[in-house]
This record gives C-alpha cells, sequence and structure tokens, in this order.
C-alpha cells in the first residue's frame, strides 16, 4: 500500500498554489442623509442668527458663574478699572528740606519714617526732665510748610502748636518739650497713688490715663480721676 501511494521516481515534485480562503464580504451600510429642513424650520434658524441654511455645528454653551462671581467689578472700557484718580506728588524739594530738618533734631531721635513717600510721618524720641522717654508722631500735610502738621502722643492731652511757614520741625519738637514740663506734676502725682495705693487698674497704666480704681478691701474699691490741669487739686 505504501509503494502504490508513493510519489513516481525521477518525475519533479511541485507545490500546488495556495487557494485563498473565501472571506466575507461585509454588508454595505448606507450613510443616512440629512432631511432638508423644512421651510418653518429654515425660517426659525433664520430669525436665530442661523442665515436661513443648516444649523451650525458650533454648541454654545451656557455661562457658569464662577465661585468667586461678583466678588471682582469689571474693569471699565477704557481699563482704569475702579482705580481712582493719581494721588499728588510732592516736590523734590520738599525731601530735602525734610531731610535737612531730621538733621538739625539729630537723626538719633528719628524712631521711624513712614507714609505713603516714606518721609510724611515720622516718629521722634522725647525725654523729660524725669528721664520718661515719650515717643511724638509728626504727620506732614501735603502742603506742608504752609499748614502745620499733625501731632500726636500718649500725653493727657496735646499742646497747640505755634506754627507759621518758617518753622521745622525742631520747633515743633522743643514745642512739645515745653509741653512735657507742664506734665510734670501731673505724672508725679500719678506715680505717688501707684506707689501707696493698692491700684488694681489699670494694670499696665501709660502716661496718658487719669483713672486709677483702687482697692479698699471687702471687695470694695474706689474710682479716683484726677485732674490732669491741677493734679494737686482733690480728685475725683
Amino acid at each position: 500500500a505504501d509503494q502504490a501511494n508513493a510519489w513516481p521516481a525521477g518525475k519533479p515534485y511541485t507545490r500546488m498554489p495556495a487557494v485563498p480562503f473565501p472571506q466575507k464580504k461585509k454588508p454595505c451600510v448606507r450613510s443616512k442623509r440629512k432631511k432638508k429642513p423644512s421651510r418653518g424650520e429654515q425660517k426659525r434658524w433664520a430669525s436665530d442668527g442661523g442665515g436661513g441654511g443648516w444649523p451650525s455645528r458650533v454648541m454654545v454653551l451656557p455661562a457658569t458663574p464662577s465661585r468667586d462671581a461678583g466678588a471682582h467689578s469689571r474693569p471699565s472700557q477704557d481699563g482704569q478699572g475702579e482705580a481712582g484718580p493719581p494721588r499728588p506728588r510732592r516736590p523734590p524739594a520738599f525731601y530735602s528740606s525734610v531731610f535737612a530738618q531730621i538733621e538739625e533734631v539729630g537723626w538719633g531721635q528719628l524712631v521711624s519714617a513712614t507714609g505713603d513717600d516714606g518721609v510724611s510721618c515720622l516718629t521722634f524720641r522725647v525725654m523729660d526732665e524725669q528721664r520718661r522717654h515719650h515717643l511724638l508722631e509728626i504727620t506732614l500735610p501735603m502742603n506742608y510748610p504752609a499748614c502745620p502738621p499733625s501731632i500726636a502722643a500718649d500725653v493727657p492731652y496735646l499742646p497747640k502748636l505755634q506754627w507759621s511757614e518758617s518753622s521745622r520741625l525742631k520747633d515743633v519738637l522743643c514745642q512739645f518739650q515745653e509741653h512735657l514740663k507742664v506734665l510734670q506734676d501731673y505724672w508725679s502725682t500719678m506715680d505717688g497713688i501707684d506707689k501707696a495705693l493698692w491700684v488694681v487698674d489699670p494694670t499696665k497704666p501709660t502716661y496718658a490715663m487719669s483713672h486709677h480704681r483702687i482697692a479698699l478691701g471687702d471687695d470694695c474699691y474706689i474710682l479716683l480721676h484726677v485732674d490732669t490741669h491741677k493734679p494737686n487739686s482733690l480728685p475725683e
């Protein structure tokens, strides 16, 4: 049986060509054509801004308000926004004049220089006869020295400044030192009360305070008010 099925000797061997396997054809799916809009739909799209043709494929989503919507106002069309008018600037001569006046007082007495321009608010350290240290704050107005400066300090009341266009910063400090001399009797009286009596309030008195709450015992207290202009008189 094996010899009958054997290939004859001397006959060339050739391969049979490969027969492709028949592939199954995919069904042809026709794309659906868009239906032409009716005249009513065209008129409606034309009224909505579509121009009478097919509707645009661009989808406009409604604006979603952010969390901080309304927190910031929209800037104006001219680009200025909420910014106000520009602040007036001081002339260069103002700075040179102020620096010269600080030199007269002494840079060692200057504690700080602040403000919008760096020198409009000056703080000086002043010492009185009893070697108490006081801080005098001087604010220079825009039209300084035509207008007098304003002062602030930790004192019961402030002096009335005598001012002219030729006045300088050293004149302000001299007037404040004279005012401290007037208040020496008042502060000596308050120091005597602090040493002799049991003061419960204020726990940290300042030079401007004129009242003391004193403990008498058995949960009894008295409130004393010393007249700053007449400290040796009977207190209220």
